[in-house]
């Protein structure tokens, strides 16, 4: 935590040692159920991308607009990366659930793969992620350009994962 606010200080152009002389990180009130709410209703991942971190963003009010973006954003990423833990979990279940006897070998076959593509996925999305940072250079939205490259990665990626789980699924109909 100390970490923390000593990073939001710096961000905020404090004097060094703030964070650590009892600088309280601000935080942000973000309703996921604007998100969840969105996928519930049937529209596409794409489609809801952003509308948590836009109602959170019009809801709060720190006085800074690139923390408060930063901050809505780390809010969403993480219902992002829940959702795709969730995809990931479901997803591994399926292909558990086809069992040896519909073609032996290729459940341990695909969860092998799927473990390995989730490993390479997070790979290539933070090298992506830092390559959009340092295009972005000295450009004051620097961070924030990183925190949404890793947002709408993260939403692709669950989005790639439903697909699958509904590929399993129909197949086994």
């Amino acid at each position: 935590m100390r970490a923390r606010a000593a990073l939001c200080a710096l961000f905020l152009g404090l004097p060094a040692g703030a964070g650590a002389q009892g600088f309280a990180l601000p935080g942000v009130r973000a309703d996921s159920s604007v998100l969840l709410g969105c996928l519930a209703g049937g529209r596409q991942v794409e489609e809801c991308l952003g509308a948590m971190t836009e109602a959170c963003m019009a809801d709060n009010e720190l006085g800074n607009d690139n923390l408060e973006e930063r901050l809505c954003v780390a809010e969403e990423l993480n219902i992002w990366r829940e959702l795709l833990a969730r995809a990931e979990a479901r997803l591994r279940r399926r292909i558990e659930a086809r069992g040896p006897g519909r073609s032996p070998g290729r459940g341990a076959e695909a969860l092998s793969a799927l473990a390995e593509a989730g490993v390479r996925w997070a790979a290539w999305r933070d090298s992506r992620c830092r390559l959009e940072r340092a295009v972005a250079g000295g450009d004051g939205r620097r961070a924030i350009i990183g925190d949404i490259c890793l947002r709408d990665l993260t939403a692709d990626r669950y989005r790639q994962l439903q697909a699958l789980g509904r590929r399993l699924a129909e197949a086994a109909r």
